[in-house]
């Protein structure tokens, strides 16, 4: 695998942790089918990561910085973002509450 150059790695710094996996796969050349066999989890976990859908456990994110050999600080950002997903799945979910209770409110076909 070629070593990514420094200024590459800086400009990945920018954006969300999603892209900066899919870029660094890109720029190796490998599948996600590769990458999930390196670092030992499924080709879905891979999708997911790439989507943005979920972040990577701390665990799995070492491991993908060992196999791209890369500094910790390209993900030294990983907490904040993963803070904020959770608070925005909270959000989701209070909302979702929300609409459940005016529906209980509501009433429903089986009250009548």
């Amino acid at each position: 695998m070629r070593k990514i150059p420094e200024e590459k790695l800086e400009s990945l710094r920018q954006y969300p942790i999603s892209m900066r996996l899919q870029q660094l796969r890109y720029y190796c050349d490998i599948s996600q089918r590769e990458l999930a066999e390196a670092i030992n989890c499924t080709q879905m976990s891979i999708v997911d990561w790439e989507s943005g859908k979920i972040l990577p456990s701390w665990r799995s994110l070492k491991k993908i910085i060992a196999f791209y050999d890369l500094p910790d600080t390209v993900f030294i950002d990983w907490t904040v973002e993963r803070t904020k997903m959770r608070k925005n799945r909270l959000n989701l979910n209070k909302t979702i509450n929300k609409e459940d209770e005016s529906l209980i409110h509501f009433g429903s076909i089986d009250d009548e």
